[in-house]
């Protein structure tokens, strides 16, 4: 399971797509088909995928070793190509964070 942390990660992305409920299946899909991948791509640390329970959006949580181990990934090829029905008819916030603190509860 992926950890949340500092170590490797140096950048995480979070991508929250909008959507109309009757598509977040469909785009969870087209998100899980186009990662199947990514593990083998230098650079990529980890990727969760979570869905709102209201189905109005999903949350894409990836991390990666550098912002620059990103930029690589995203310039290798031509991701709008990969993009089903479902992604593209979404509205998409993506933005760049720093892990500052993580915490769990007690055993």
């Amino acid at each position: 399971m992926p950890e949340i942390g500092g170590g490797r990660v140096g950048a995480t992305l979070v991508n929250v797509f909008e959507i109309a409920p009757e598509k977040q299946d469909a785009l969870v899909d087209e998100i899980r088909e186009t990662v199947d991948s990514m593990g083998e791509l230098p650079g990529f640390v980890s990727m969760s995928l979570h869905r709102s329970l209201d189905g109005e959006r999903v949350v894409n949580y990836v991390q990666f070793e550098s912002q620059e181990a990103f930029e690589a990934l995203r310039d290798s090829r031509d991701w709008e190509a990969d993009m089903g029905e479902a992604m593209a008819s979404a509205e998409v916030d993506p933005h760049f964070y720093e892990v500052v603190l993580t915490h769990e509860a007690s055993e």
